[in-house]
């Protein structure tokens, strides 16, 4: 598999070899470190990083409280920097993989899941794939809403966390897109919308977010007070909604399974209807339960990259 580094100038010569020049931080030029900084979406510092002359040596002993010596005063930006440089120095002899998910990356992930409003916001504070699932609830609200007055729905926050959550679990669980109800993303919301008739409410569900995650989660509360549907929009969505996680949504492969006809011999999961305040879906073997609770720590790849991306990257 490619280590993702290929698309940057300068990188390929080094990063595919058998030793992995890339992998090894501590022997960075100064180039490769103005690189790095461009993945975690730090690039505006870069002048301060060549005027100093950091190498990879002088990266790795970096301190937070030298961080004002290139005028990094921002606090998302310092936590930005702080986690990519811990993920630097514990990791810097494993496959970089994980840098694939560099800032701009986390950007067509959040398209990809229907959260394109909150690109800029992502892209402002540096968010990179070391910072997404270290980031708890209370963080992203930070970003999100950094004033006093909230600007952006509660359900944005709500799928923002779900989806992260879904992003990690689906890393270990294997899952037919086809049949995937929590990983619809716009233009899936669009199509069921679309075949309900509801063709002018796909504005409300593009402002405030919602995708296939959190779309099961919706309730009258949600769909009244907070998207401002009226009460008969409301009951004929909640009563969608209620079909939809009545419908398979998972196919775990199993021994018994026909190789002819994948889903023979496979536990079929459904998600059952689910009480309003809490998100459960129950199964043969266990309950899966969707919350927002604080993430875990362990950062980990998010959707698989799309194909052609760095193809297409690596021409400009």
């Amino acid at each position: 598999m490619s280590c993702g580094c290929c698309c940057l100038p300068g990188f390929s010569r080094w990063c595919c070899g058998p030793k992995y020049y890339w992998n090894q931080a501590i022997y960075w030029p100064n180039a490769f470190v103005l690189e790095w900084l461009k993945l975690l979406g730090l690039e505006q510092y870069n002048g301060k990083f060549r005027e100093n002359g950091v190498d990879g040596e002088t990266l790795l002993k970096l301190r937070t409280s030298q961080f004002s010596l290139f005028e990094i005063e921002n606090q998302q930006h310092i936590t930005s920097l702080r986690l990519g440089l811990k993920a630097l120095r514990s990791r810097q002899q494993t496959d970089y993989s994980t840098w694939m998910w560099s800032c701009e990356l986390i950007q067509v992930w959040l398209r990809k899941r229907g959260l394109e409003i909150i690109c800029g916001r992502f892209a402002q504070a540096a968010v990179h794939g070391h910072c997404i699932f270290v980031y708890s609830r209370n963080d992203f609200d930070k970003i999100l809403n950094p004033g006093i007055t909230a600007e952006f729905s509660p359900l944005v926050l709500r799928t923002l966390t779900l989806s992260v959550q879904r992003a990690k679990k689906s890393q270990t669980t294997e899952i037919f897109p086809e049949a995937s109800i929590l990983d619809w993303g716009p233009k899936k919301i669009r199509e069921w919308l679309h075949d309900l008739d509801l063709v002018h409410l796909i504005g409300k569900f593009r402002r405030h977010g919602i995708n296939g995650t959190s779309l099961l989660t919706l309730t009258i509360n949600d769909l009244q007070n907070i998207m401002g549907l009226t009460s008969v929009q409301a009951s004929v969505l909640i009563r969608q909604i209620r079909k939809l996680k009545a419908r398979p949504y998972k196919i775990k492969s199993s021994s018994k399974a026909n190789a002819s006809c994948p889903t023979m011999g496979a536990t079929v999961e459904y998600a059952t209807p689910i009480p309003e305040q809490v998100p459960v879906y129950r199964t043969e073997n266990h309950i899966e339960v969707l919350t927002a609770e604080p993430l875990p720590s362990a950062p980990e790849m998010l959707d698989p990259v799309p194909n052609g991306y760095y193809s297409t990257a690596s021409t400009h």
